[in-house]
């Protein structure tokens, strides 16, 4: 039973990843972004608490640990989670997983933390715009507090009054529901668990598609916003090296067919099966602690025997 859960755990847990960035792309941007960040972040909880299990179960047996835990090693060893060998492994896995995640974390927390004090530097009116004189004709919308939108000169003067317009809502957008938390939560969820890779384009395209339907929304016009969007992809050049935040135009073809063909249709089904992924492998990490629980309550009443007070 044991094997059972930790075979179907890590399954859901890593299968989530390369399923969900296959389909979320179906789904209206809004879902597909949280259904994204949240499946990520749960799938990587669980296949991290499956490894901690099993490395739990293998530490519990050493005769230091069995001691000061109360409970019996003996009774450890021959109600097993699973073999020691796997234990071992998966005690490898999870210090490369919390190495990797600690790198994530330490980067992305030095990422956010320029990106609001440069908010604080840069000049801004009363909307939150910063116009560059210099520089790429791009657009970028910088977290903060409160967040900036940076737009090049050369790419407003470009634009069409309602191009701009278009441009500047989805740049806004991107502040106004914290996107870059959902990037960075991937991100992290990635880290600790490699299997979750494919994530990381999936939300990138998820949230620039979520911002290209408020712009649409906001301008009324969503060949407006296709315009903006492919006349600012022709004369964008590659960011800065310092500007990992920057939230720019991504999958562009792709973006202006989806706003061509229309406003997205919601699909519950798609959204409730894709939701079931990493609930299963909740499910199954609850039963595997439930097991452990069991498994090391029979090794304490068994040290207690042989311990009588």
């Amino acid at each position: 039973m044991s094997a059972g859960a930790i075979v179907v755990a890590l399954a859901m847990a890593g299968g989530f990843g390369p399923i969900a960035a296959r389909c979320a792309p179906r789904l209206p941007p809004r879902h597909a972004t949280w259904l994204i960040s949240a499946g990520a972040v749960a799938s990587a909880l669980c296949s991290l608490a499956v490894l901690g299990v099993l490395v739990i179960a293998l530490l519990g047996q050493l005769p230091l640990v069995a001691d000061e835990g109360h409970w019996s090693g003996a009774a450890l060893r021959h109600h097993e989670i699973t073999e020691p060998g796997v234990a071992v492994v998966a005690g490898a896995l999870l210090m490369a997983a919390v190495g990797a995640l600690a790198l994530a974390a330490r980067r992305l927390a030095t990422a956010l933390s320029a990106a609001y004090r440069s908010c604080k530097e840069m000049p801004a009116d009363a909307g939150g715009l910063v116009v560059v004189r210099e520089g790429p004709a791009q657009a970028a919308a910088v977290p903060g507090r409160p967040g900036q939108v940076v737009v090049a000169e050369s790419l407003l003067i470009a634009l069409t009054a309602p191009e701009r317009r278009a441009l500047l809502a989805h740049e806004r957008s991107h502040l106004a529901h914290g996107h870059h938390w959902h990037r960075g939560a991937v991100t992290l969820a990635a880290a600790a668990n490699p299997l979750l890779a494919p994530l990381r384009p999936a939300i990138v395209y998820a949230t620039e598609r979520w911002a290209d339907e408020d712009a649409a929304a906001e301008v009324g016009d969503r060949r407006q916003v296709a315009a903006a969007l492919a006349r600012a992809a022709l004369m964008a050049r590659p960011s800065a090296a310092g500007a990992r935040l920057a939230l720019a135009a991504q999958a562009v073809p792709a973006r202006v067919v989806a706003l061509l063909a229309g406003p997205p249709r919601t699909r519950p089904l798609l959204f409730l099966g894709l939701t079931a992924i990493p609930l299963i492998a909740a499910l199954a990490v609850l039963v595997l602690l439930e097991q452990a629980d069991r498994v090391f309550d029979l090794a304490a009443r068994a040290y207690a025997l042989s311990h009588p007070a």
